[in-house]
Parts: C-alpha cells; structure tokens; sequence
C-alpha cells in the first residue's frame, strides 16, 4: 500500500498523523491516526472520467509552504500531482495543452481532481457560502451534499471529536478554483476548473490544499491561512474595519438606498448622533449607491455620484475624519470593453 505520512505539528505528543493512502493504482484514503476521513479517486475533464497515460512519477522539493514528497501523473489532457508536507496535502491539476470544455455553469467543475468522498468514519464539517455568508453552517458531513459548492460554495473544515480539523481550500487561482459534486460519484465533492469556462490556456494550473490541525477548528483555519499568505508571499495588513467600529449602510441597515435628503447630509447627522451618544464610530461603509452604474447594476465610474454626494465624498471623508469602506460591483462586459478597469485599478493601488 502506497502511502505518505504528516506529522501534525501542533499537538505532535498526542501522536496524531495525516496520510495520503493509495489502496489501488487511483483510489486512496486520506487518514487521520490510520482512521480514512476522506476517500479519492480519478481525475475527469468536461464531464468525462480520464485515463491515465502513463505510470506515477516521484515528486519532490521545496516551496514557500516547505519541504514536500509526492507523486504525479498525466491523465491525457490534464497532468494531476499530490504534494505531502508537514501538515498539508496539495492537489494539483495542470493543462500541459490549451484544452477546450462544453460548459457546465457556474455551480459545476470543467475539471475534478481530487475528488473526495466520505468514509464510514463519523465527522462534522463547518462550511461556508452565500454572497453573505448566508449559508454557513455546521453539520454532520456526508459528502457533497454537506457543503456549499459552486460559485458561492467557500472552505470548509472536517472535524472529529477530538480537536482534530482538516480545512480544505482553493490553494491557488481563487476566483477560477471551485469545488461541488462529483460527475464521477454524486455522494463526493471534486475540485477544479469554474464550470463556466469553457477554454483553458496551456500552462494554467488550480491547486486544492487540505491542512490538518490538532488542537480546534480556530487554530487549524488560522494555521491554514498563514500557510497560504506564505505560499502567495504576502502579509496581512492591519485590518481597520476589525479594530474600530464602523457605520455600515449595507443591505438592512436602515439608510440603505433610504437617505435622508442625500448621503451627505445623512452621514453627518449619524456623524452628529454618534458624538452626542460617544458612539465611538471611525469610518462608515457606503454600499453600492455611492457610484455610478453600468451593465447588470456593476461599476460603471468608481467615483461619488453628485445625487449621493452633491459636495464630493473625498472631502465629507475629511470633514467627519471617518475612513469610508466602499462597495464594488463587478461589472465584466463594463472591464472587457472600456478603459474603467485601468482607472480603477490605478485609483485603488494609488498607480498614477
């Protein structure tokens, strides 16, 4: 039996162990203390399963996220490779040639691997989704049908009763990677290619990360996390919004599209309430009626329209010295077509 052991680094003493299991020359187990969590299987693309074309090959090196040992192997379109680290298994699924798919919406995959269904052991998963997050939840994992998939599906988290979590994530091309059910096994989740492509470049490549973690659901997603701001080298900034609170006109609050005369002189009468009542606000979200609109209600100018803000928003900014939080609505045929995106990008990064 083909296999790879992770020694959990946090909470080692307690012997706790991930490993990658292959009990055929495709199916595997991922385990945790011998345990499977998690069971495998082939590769497919554009809804048909693919053949190998050849043997696995031995992989190994080093990366941002350490030290790893694996193996890859070419399923005829697709070149499909597993990377074992200290406390982490990457999939990887990579197009050695420009391939083109029939498409399957933005709730299917152009592409699966891995793909992991459950096994018979007992565990509860923690999924997130929804534009707003609006159907996380926590339930008894049984596959597919436990998580949200598709264009709104997110991470989610396995868990037994025993402080053991595995999180499972996009590695790499977040807004392209996607998970939902299996074409190959409806009960099991895959991982690949958005279902609304229909044209993959030669070279792209979408990886799927499972970090396992022994001491609770919060430290195995915040080890997670930190291995993937590693792994794209970047650092977390301070986060404003989490350290000071804020006054949001989201959907639901109450002067949501429901000024009062207009956003500026609504600002500053919640400006005026807030130091009557020591209300300690220090910035304010403006949703998406503070700019101007284009294809499908998305961005057309990301700048203060003049009913909103008839004096400007730079200068109210100033004037209340609360930072403004701002809504942005993608607006894709807007991007494709015209020159807003560069302005955009240039107002956002402060390129001149």
């Amino acid at each position: 039996m083909r296999h790879l052991l992770l020694a959990c680094i946090a909470g080692a003493a307690r012997g706790s162990r991930l490993a990658v299991e292959f009990s055929t020359d495709e199916a595997f187990s991922i385990t945790v203390d011998g345990t499977p969590w998690l069971r495998g299987g082939a590769a497919a693309l554009g809804g048909h399963v693919l053949r190998p074309s050849g043997p696995w090959r031995a992989i190994k090196g080093k990366d941002a996220r350490g030290t790893y040992k694996g193996r890859a192997r070419r399923y005829g379109a697709l070149d499909a490779s597993y990377a074992v680290y200290a406390d982490a298994v990457v999939f990887t699924q990579r197009f050695p040639d420009d391939a083109t798919v029939p498409p399957r919406g933005v709730d299917g995959l152009a592409s699966e691997w891995p793909v992991l269904g459950p096994s018979a052991q007992r565990l509860g998963v923690l999924t997130f989704g929804g534009r707003f997050m609006e159907t996380s939840r926590a339930v008894a994992w049984h596959g597919a049908a436990s998580v949200e998939g598709g264009a709104y599906g997110g991470p989610f988290v396995l868990f037994d009763g025993k402080s053991n979590a595995l999180v499972v994530s996009a590695a790499t091309e977040f807004a392209a990677h996607s998970h939902a059910a299996s074409m190959q096994n409806a009960t099991a989740v895959a991982f690949g290619v958005l279902g609304s492509v229909t044209k993959i470049p030669r070279g792209f490549a979408v990886a799927t990360v499972l970090t396992l973690g022994c001491d609770g659901i919060t430290a195995a997603v915040r080890t997670h996390g930190q291995a993937l701001l590693r792994a794209a080298g970047t650092v977390r900034p301070p986060d404003y919004a989490t350290r000071y609170l804020g006054y949001s006109t989201d959907n639901g609050a109450y002067y949501y599209y429901n000024p009062r005369g207009d956003y500026g002189t609504t600002l500053r009468a919640v400006h005026a309430y807030a130091q009557r009542e020591r209300i300690p606000y220090r910035y304010a979200l403006l949703d998406s009626w503070w700019y101007e609109k284009g294809s499908g209600d998305g961005v057309r100018n990301w700048s203060c329209t003049a009913q909103a803000f008839p004096q400007g928003c730079q200068g109210l900014s100033e004037e209340l010295d609360w930072r403004f939080m701002l809504h942005n609505r993608e607006s894709p045929p807007v991007w494709k077509s015209t020159s807003a995106l560069g302005a955009l990008n240039r107002a956002v990064n402060g390129v001149p």
